[in-house]
């Protein structure tokens, strides 16, 4: 009965650890055009078994930078081992774009006493030889030829 009690609270403890973190971007709308980067993939909610409410069809993965001449909104930070639920998680954000790199927002104090470097950095993280921590910076692009 006991090592069923170690192997139920372990089994509640891996769960709890494979939790998606994600931090929303709650300022200013901070937009940047992108100039192209390392493209890695494209995955459509259908191509997981999602439902297309969202405002976006799919989610587009980079290694580094962003899609070329695209005006990216920047959305939030994601982090997880499960690839479907960072495309879930950045839907539901209103993103389609996904990127490793780094974001970094200086934040001036008052009376121009120094600068805080804010950033929120990706990257892919091993965790064991199953897992791997997969770092994203979320980003709503729309290609300037679309607005026209």
């Amino acid at each position: 009965m006991k090592n069923l009690f170690l192997l139920a609270c372990a089994l509640f403890m891996a769960s709890c650890a494979n939790q998606a973190v994600v931090y929303k971007y709650t300022g200013t709308v901070k937009t940047i055009t992108g100039d192209g980067g390392f493209y890695d993939k494209t995955v459509t909610a259908q191509d997981v078994g999602l439902d297309s409410n969202y405002k976006h069809e799919k989610v587009t993965f980079y290694l580094s930078g962003l899609p070329y001449g695209q005006d990216c909104a920047f959305v939030g930070f994601i982090q997880d081992t499960d690839t479907y639920k960072i495309i879930k998680k950045t839907l539901e954000f209103g993103g389609n774009v996904v990127t490793h790199s780094t974001v970094t927002f200086p934040t001036q104090f008052h009376g121009d006493k120094g600068v805080l470097d804010v950033s929120m950095t990706g990257g892919n993280t091993v965790l064991s030889k199953k897992e791997i921590l997969q770092q994203y910076n979320m980003f709503d692009c729309v290609d300037q030829s679309e607005l026209h």
